[in-house]
């Protein structure tokens, strides 16, 4: 991938010392983290299956080759089939697609956590913490099929995965 940003950010609230005791335990003290990513994406090459290994087709419209939308990311009709040799299955000559001429869709993340650590007694403490990847479950799509014979053609075929949460107990002392 070509650029790859990432911005990481951990505070801790104030512990509201100024507060009745009740209050200041339940609200002060939290310490809040993230992480944001954000990339481009990976280059890859198209191919058309035949028995020469690494078989590209041709590109006849590279203007409109990348649609960049979803779930079609490229424009099917801006490439053609290079002519095979029946006897032989081999291409009758090379394609003109470039290896690595275009990249996949950027991606970009958010994770998230909270966490607040409560002392029980002198020597005793009990840690809790929320954990969120992927916070705001944005989809970004992968699987880009480049395989110029396949239905699915330009398509992206999955996504990354899905916001997860984990929650967490710890009892120190």
């Amino acid at each position: 991938m070509t650029h790859l940003f990432t911005l990481d950010l951990v505070y801790e609230l104030p512990r509201l010392s100024g507060f009745r005791s009740p209050l200041r335990r339940v609200l002060g003290g939290w310490d809040v983290a993230g992480i944001w990513s954000a990339s481009t994406g990976q280059p890859f090459t198209l191919r058309q299956p035949t028995s020469r290994d690494r078989s590209r087709p041709d590109v006849i419209d590279f203007n409109n080759a990348v649609l960049n939308d979803f779930p079609q990311y490229l424009n099917p009709r801006a490439f053609a089939r290079v002519p095979v040799i029946a006897a032989t299955n081999q291409p009758a000559r090379p394609g003109n697609v470039g290896r690595n001429v275009w990249s996949a869709p950027g991606q970009w993340n958010v994770d998230f956590s909270f966490g607040k650590t409560v002392p029980l007694k002198e020597r005793v403490s009990l840690r809790v913490r929320a954990d969120m990847f992927n916070a705001f479950n944005h989809i970004n799509p992968t699987g880009l099929e480049t395989n110029i014979s396949s239905a699915r053609f330009g398509r992206l075929t999955s996504t990354a995965g899905a916001r997860r949460i984990q929650l967490q107990a710890r009892l120190s002392f």
